[in-house]
């Protein structure tokens, strides 16, 4: 018996061709190298813009660059 990852994997895309605009929380985090509360964090505290369809939470891609842009690393 093989045992389910708890995150869903991502559906295929339609059109693999075209860029994705929009992740979910598990997508954004991962795409940042973050957990799934510091994405939850970062939306509460209005840092990272997100709107909800249905029950998922979708981060556009142009938010999350806005975000670092306006966040700069430390050095």
């Amino acid at each position: 018996m093989s045992k389910k990852s708890p995150l869903k994997k991502p559906a295929r895309a339609i059109r693999p061709d075209v860029p994705k605009t929009t992740f979910g929380r598990a997508e954004a985090a991962a795409s940042l190298g973050v957990d799934i509360q510091t994405i939850d964090s970062l939306i509460s505290a209005k840092t990272l813009r997100a709107s909800k369809l249905g029950r998922r939470v979708l981060i556009r891609v142009a938010d999350i660059e806005a975000m670092l842009t306006a966040n700069p690393a430390v050095q």
